[in-house]
C-alpha cells in the first residue's frame, strides 16, 4: 500500500512538473513573438524615418549642384566679361589682372548654356480625364490634366499651348476612340495642320487607338492645340487617361 502511494505521488508530481515546463515553454515562445513584432515595428518606423531624410538630402544635393553651376557660370563672366580673356595694348597682349584663368572659352560657354538650360526648359504632357462624347466638326479637345507643364506654356482650360521661346517642337498625340467609332484629329498650328491621327476598328467593335508625332518650328507666340476634323462618326467616345498630348522643344533659336 505505501509503495503505491508512493508511486501515485511520484507520478503526480512528474505531471505537474510537465505541465509547468510546457507552460513555461509556451510563454517564452510568445514572449519571443512578441519582441519580434516590437522589433519589426521599430524597424518599420527606422526605415520610413531614414528614407525620407535620403529623399530630402537629394533634393537638396540636386539643388546645390544647379546653384553651383549658375554660382560657377556668374564667376566666369565677372572674371572673363570677354570671350579673349585677355588685354591688348597696341601690339602688346597681356593676361587679365584681375587672377588665374578659371575656364577655357568653350567650358564658359558650356556653362552659360547649361545655366539657361535650367531655367528655360519647356515640356508639358496633359491627359484626359473624362469621357467626351458627341465632338463636333472643329472642335477642340481640351487635355485638362497636366501631368508636367515646365514653362507654364500649355494652358488645361483651353487645351492650348502658347510657345515663350522660338524653335523646334515635338509634338505627340495619342488618341482612344469607344468601341465601333472612328474619328480623326489633327494637330493645329496657329489654325493650320501640320499633323493628325485616325482612330477606328468599326468592325471588330472594339475600342482602337492611334498616336502620332510631329515636329514644328514655332515662333513667340504661336499656338498649337488639337482639334477634330469634319472625318469622324457622330457619338464617338474619347476614352479618358488614355488620350494626351505632350510637347516639348527640341532646339531652341541660336539668333
Amino acid at each position: 500500500m505505501f509503495h503505491r502511494i508512493v508511486f501515485f505521488t511520484v507520478g503526480v508530481f512528474a505531471v505537474l512538473g510537465y505541465s509547468s515546463s510546457a507552460d513555461e515553454e509556451q510563454s517564452v515562445t510568445h514572449q519571443k513573438e512578441l519582441l519580434v513584432e516590437t522589433m519589426a515595428k521599430r524597424l518599420g518606423i527606422l526605415e520610413e524615418k531614414y528614407e525620407s531624410k535620403f529623399q530630402t538630402m537629394e533634393q537638396e544635393n540636386l539643388l546645390s549642384k544647379s546653384e553651383l553651376v549658375s554660382l560657377k557660370s556668374e564667376v566666369a563672366l565677372l572674371r572673363f566679361p570677354n570671350d579673349g580673356g585677355a588685354s591688348s595694348n597696341g601690339n602688346e597682349t597681356t593676361d587679365n589682372v584681375h587672377g588665374p584663368k578659371l575656364a577655357t572659352r568653350g567650358s564658359r560657354r558650356a556653362l552659360r548654356v547649361s545655366t539657361q538650360d535650367l531655367h528655360n526648359q519647356i515640356a508639358f504632357q496633359a491627359v484626359l480625364d473624362h469621357n467626351i462624347g458627341n465632338i463636333g466638326a472643329d472642335e477642340t479637345i481640351k487635355f485638362n490634366k497636366p501631368q508636367i507643364n515646365l514653362g507654364g506654356g500649355y494652358n488645361p482650360s483651353t487645351g492650348i499651348f502658347t510657345c515663350s521661346r522660338p524653335g523646334l517642337y515635338v509634338f505627340h498625340i495619342t488618341i482612344v476612340l469607344h468601341s465601333a467609332k472612328s474619328g480623326e484629329f489633327h494637330l493645329l498650328k496657329n489654325g493650320h495642320e501640320f499633323g493628325r491621327v485616325y482612330s477606328g476598328d468599326e468592325d471588330s467593335g472594339r475600342a482602337d487607338g492611334a498616336a502620332s508625332t510631329a515636329i514644328v518650328q514655332l515662333e513667340v507666340s504661336d499656338t498649337v492645340w488639337v482639334a477634330s476634323n469634319t472625318n469622324h462618326d457622330s457619338g464617338e467616345v474619347l476614352l479618358p487617361s488614355y488620350c494626351f498630348l505632350a510637347g516639348y522643344l527640341l532646339f531652341p533659336n541660336t539668333v
